[in-house]
C-alpha cells in the first residue's frame, strides 16, 4: 500500500550537501535551504545546528559544529562523531553542489506534494470541508508552492537588474517605489509603503491596529492607488462599514444602535458611493492562505494593472496548509509566506499582529514591549522589514479622556530611523490623531 511507503528522499543527497555545508561552500549555500529539504530527523538536527552556529559564530566549520552538538548532547542524534566527520565517504565523486541542491528540491517539492495530497483526503473522507473549498485550497496550495522562490530569481547581470527595475532611477530611488504613508506621525519614520517589503504592526487585542490599518487603506485609494484588504477577522460587509464610518468620520457604534441621525446616514450613502468608484478591493476569512492571498493578488493586478498596498488583518488568523508541530511554527511559515509572496508581487505588505498575554500586560504596565511579546513570533521579527508598536497608555484614575493617549513606537526600520511619537486614539470615530 502507498500509504505504508516512507516518503521520497534521498539519503546520499543529504549528506552531500551537509558535508558542503561544513566546508568552504557552506555561506554561500545556506540561505538557499531550510530544514524541510531535509526528510531525516537527524539530517534536519545537523542542519539547524550548522545554521545556528553560522548566526552565533559566523563559521559553519565542522569542528565548531561539532562542538556545539555536544553542548547540546545532540552529536549522538545525528549519528555520532564518525558519521559527521564521514559525511561524504561512499558517495560518488561528484563536485557540483548545484546538482545535488537540485535533488533536494526535488524531493522537498515531492513531499510537500504527498503532504498537501494527504491533506486533500483527509478533509474529503472525514467531509470537514465543502468539495468546492477542498478543491479551491488544493489549487491554491499547489501555486503556493512556487512562492518559496521569487520570480527572477537567479544571477542576473546589471544590464538585467536596471531594465527588470525600469530604468537607473528606478535603481537609484527605490524610495519613490510605493505609496506615501498618510498618517503624519507614522510617515516621519516610515515615509513610504515600498515595494517588496512587509510591515508589521503588532498592538494589543482591541488597541486598535485595524483602525489605523483602514485609515492607510483609504489615504492609499484616494491618492488614486489600488489596495487589497484581507481581513481575516471581519466579514466583508463589516470591513466596508468600518470603513465607510471611518471615512465620513461618523460614530461606528451609533449605526449598530440604529441612532444615527439622517444627516449622517447620507455622508455614509455618499462615502459608500465614493468608495465604489475608489481602488479598494476587499476579502474576508474565505481567502484564508497565503497561497489564496496570493491567487487573488494576482486576478487583481491582471484587472487593474498593479496593486499599491495589501493590508493583512491580522496575521495570526491566517491559516497553513502544511503539518507543522506547533501554532509558532505554523505561523513562521505563514511569516515567510508573506515575505516571499511581497517579493515575488513586488507589493508592500503591511500585516497586523496581536502581542501575547505577557506583551499586553507590559504595554499596560507602562513598559516596551519587545519583539518577543508578538504572540507566536518565532520568526516575525526576523521575516519582517518593519516592526511598528502601537501602545496604549493609562489615562489618570477616574478620568476618561475623548482621546486616549497612545505610544506609536518604530522598533524596526530598515534602512530608516526608529523612534516613538506620542499620538491619540479617536474611541468615538475609531481613528488615530496628531496630539500637541
Amino acid at each position: 500500500m502507498i500509504e505504508s511507503l516512507p516518503l521520497p528522499s534521498s539519503a546520499e543527497a543529504e549528506r552531500f550537501v551537509l558535508h558542503c555545508l561544513m566546508d568552504d561552500d557552506g555561506p554561500e549555500m545556506l540561505p538557499r535551504l531550510s530544514k524541510s529539504h531535509f526528510a531525516t530527523v537527524g539530517h534536519r538536527v545537523l542542519f539547524e545546528t550548522i545554521a545556528e552556529c553560522f548566526d552565533r559564530y559566523a563559521t559553519t566549520e565542522r569542528a565548531t559544529v561539532c562542538n556545539r552538538l555536544k553542548e547540546m548532547a545532540q552529536l549522538e542524534a545525528v549519528g555520532g562523531l564518525g558519521y559527521v566527520v564521514g559525511l561524504s565517504e561512499g558517495l560518488p565523486h561528484l563536485t557540483d553542489p548545484e546538482a545535488y541542491l537540485a535533488i533536494l528540491e526535488r524531493y522537498r517539492e515531492r513531499r510537500e506534494l504527498i503532504r498537501l495530497g494527504l491533506w486533500c483526503h483527509d478533509a474529503a473522507f472525514l467531509g470537514s470541508l465543502d468539495p468546492a473549498e477542498i478543491k479551491s485550497q488544493l489549487q491554491t496550495g499547489v501555486e503556493g508552492l512556487s512562492l518559496s522562490k521569487p520570480t527572477g530569481a537567479g544571477l542576473k547581470s546589471i544590464t538585467e537588474i536596471v531594465d527588470e527595475a525600469g530604468g537607473v532611477d528606478s535603481v537609484l530611488n527605490p524610495t519613490e517605489d510605493g505609496p506615501l504613508v498618510t498618517f503624519a506621525p507614522l510617515a516621519r519614520m516610515i515615509p513610504r509603503w515600498e515595494r517588496t517589503r512587509v510591515c508589521i504592526i503588532a498592538a494589543p487585542t482591541g488597541a486598535g491596529k485595524s483602525s489605523l490599518a483602514r485609515q492607510e487603506a483609504l489615504g492609499v485609494t484616494e491618492a488614486g492607488g489600488v489596495v487589497a484588504v484581507f481581513s481575516h477577522e471581519m466579514s466583508k460587509e463589516e470591513t466596508l462599514r468600518a470603513l465607510a464610518c471611518t471615512r465620513a468620520e461618523v460614530n461606528g457604534r451609533k449605526l449598530q444602535l440604529d441612532r444615527a441621525s439622517a444627516a449622517e446616514r447620507g455622508q455614509l450613502l455618499e462615502t459608500v458611493g465614493r468608495l465604489e468608484r475608489s481602488g479598494l478591493y476587499v476579502g474576508d476569512s474565505g481567502i484564508s492562505t497565503v497561497a489564496e492571498m496570493a491567487a487573488e493578488l494576482r486576478k487583481l493586478k491582471k484587472k487593474r494593472g498593479a496593486v499599491d498596498l495589501v493590508i493583512v488583518d491580522y496575521l495570526q488568523l491566517v491559516k497553513h496548509l502544511g503539518r507543522t508541530g506547533t501554532r509558532t511554527e505554523a505561523v513562521d511559515a505563514i511569516s515567510r509566506g508573506l515575505k516571499a509572496l511581497a517579493m515575488a508581487e513586488k507589493v508592500p505588505i503591511l500585516a497586523l499582529a496581536q502581542f501575547s498575554n505577557k506583551g499586553s500586560e507590559a504595554a499596560a504596565d507602562g513598559g516596551e514591549p519587545g519583539e518577543h511579546h508578538i504572540r507566536e513570533s518565532g520568526s516575525i521579527s526576523q521575516d519582517a522589514d518593519r516592526i511598528v508598536y502601537l501602545v496604549p497608555k493609562k489615562p489618570e484614575t477616574g478620568y476618561v479622556p475623548e482621546i486616549l493617549p497612545y505610544r506609536l513606537i518604530v522598533k524596526k526600520n530598515r534602512n530608516g530611523p526608529r523612534g516613538s511619537v506620542e499620538i491619540g486614539f479617536d474611541g468615538a470615530l475609531t481613528r488615530f490623531v496628531e496630539v500637541d
